[in-house]
């Protein structure tokens, strides 16, 4: 349940972020993530395309 809860209080508040920067639809490919090396990779790269 912690999870969840933690997963759709993340998703809420992506999609805040990203509608107060004009995107209507947020999808993993305008999410990144910075690795180990220090390079941003987009979430679609790293788990694939959204559904």
């Amino acid at each position: 349940m912690r999870i969840k809860n933690y997963v759709q209080n993340m998703c809420y508040e992506i999609g805040v972020i990203a509608h107060s920067r004009g995107v209507r639809e947020p999808r993993r490919s305008h999410a990144r993530i910075v690795n180990e090396k220090e390079l941003s990779i987009p979430l679609d790269e790293l788990y694939g395309q959204q559904p």
